[in-house]
Formats: structure tokens, sequence, C-alpha cells
């Protein structure tokens, strides 16, 4: 997978769980069929719901939600950039900005380096996935609650089976997503940490110098 489809991948994944998660609540109030559009104005629907995706995507809702795994994937790295000058006494100032340069600049100056990117791409696909569906899925248990609990106080007509089967489903769909977020992430370091020792075993005596020049130039 390429870093664009990757892009787009991540750009409409948002709108078509959103457009489930409205399909599902009409559904449920016996306004409509929960099924995949069919009429040109089901798919303008369909598209507006795409726009709110993308409007998700650009606030940054996913990186908030991922954040702690963005962490621990970042910091893999950089512990794995220090490990190549172990005994510089300054090496624990290398940070994700200055190591995320170094990184890039041997995965695209490599191709069997950037070959293991393609294979983090698609992960991180999965890994996107992961952290969108468990924020539509909370939204999800979140709107289908309310639904009930206005439907038993006589606020609107709504199907207390399908509401139920909903709410289990957007449940049983978060929890998925977590350990998705766990298994992603792990691999995510995984293939991180072959990168690196892959720079290494073929620059290793051009890496070292270039992390140590860089460190004695820090303050």
């Amino acid at each position: 997978m390429s870093l664009e489809t990757l892009n787009w991948v991540r750009l409409i994944t948002p709108g078509v769980l959103i457009y489930l998660l409205w399909n599902s609540c009409t559904w449920i109030l016996g306004a409509g069929k929960f099924q995949l559009p069919e009429k040109v104005d089901e798919v303008s629907g369909l598209l507006l719901t795409l726009i709110v995706g993308g409007i998700w995507y650009y606030l940054g809702v996913r990186d908030r939600t991922n954040a702690q795994a963005t962490q621990q994937i970042q910091n893999n790295l950089v512990t794995q950039m220090r490990d190549i000058i172990p005994t510089h006494p300054k090496r624990d100032r290398l940070t994700w900005a200055i190591v995320s340069r170094v990184f890039y600049h041997y995965v695209d100056k490599d191709a069997s380096l950037t070959q293991q990117s393609h294979m983090a791409y698609w992960n991180g696909a999965f890994w996107s996935f992961a952290a969108d569906l468990r924020m539509a899925s909370g939204l999800a248990v979140v709107a289908y609650v309310v639904i009930a609990l206005a439907g038993e106080t006589g606020g609107w007509q709504y199907s207390a089976p399908r509401c139920f089967l909903a709410f289990l489903t957007a449940v049983v769909l978060f929890v998925i997503s977590i350990e998705l977020t766990r298994s992603s992430t792990q691999k995510q370091i995984e293939i991180g940490t072959r990168q690196i020792r892959s720079m290494v075993l073929m620059y290793g005596d051009e890496l070292r110098p270039k992390l140590t020049g860089i460190v004695n130039a820090l303050p």
C-alpha cells in the first residue's frame, strides 16, 4: 500500500462509519431501513457524511484517540536510535523530532526499507481503522442510550429490540477496536524495530557518526 492510498483510506473510513451510525439510528426509530445506498438521494447523503469524515480527519479526532499508541510507536523508534550510540552521554537528548528526520532519510534512501514501509502502511490502515471504529462505536453507544431513554419517556417512538441489538453490537465493536489498536500498535512497533536494525546492518558505519554529530551539536 502506498502512502497516498493510506491517506485516502484514512479520509474515507470515518465518513463511512458515521453513515452507518446515522443509518442505524433511523432504523431504530423506524424512519428507514438499514441498508447500503441505492438511490441518488441516498448517495448524496453518503457523500455528505464523507465530508463530515473529512472534517473528522482534519480536526485530529483520530490523532487524539490514538495519542497513547502513537507515543508508544515513536518512543520505540527513539529508543532504538539511542541504542545505536549507547555510550554517548547526551544520547537521551535525541527526541522524536530529531530521530524522525534521520529515520525517514534512510527509509527513502533504501528500497528494502521502503518496502518495509509499505508493510507499515498496510498495518497503519488497520491501526487508523481501529481508532475510528472505537470513536464511532463509542458515539453509537451514547446515541442508542439517548434514543432508548427518550423513547421510554415518550419523547419519540422507537424499536426497543432493534435498539438493544444495535447497542450490543456497538459495545462488541468498541471492545474489538481496543484489541485491534493493541495488536496493530505492537505490529507497528515490530516493523519499526526491524527497519532500524536493517539501517544499522547496512548503514551502521554512516549512521553512528551521523547520530554522534547530531547529539554533539545539541545544547
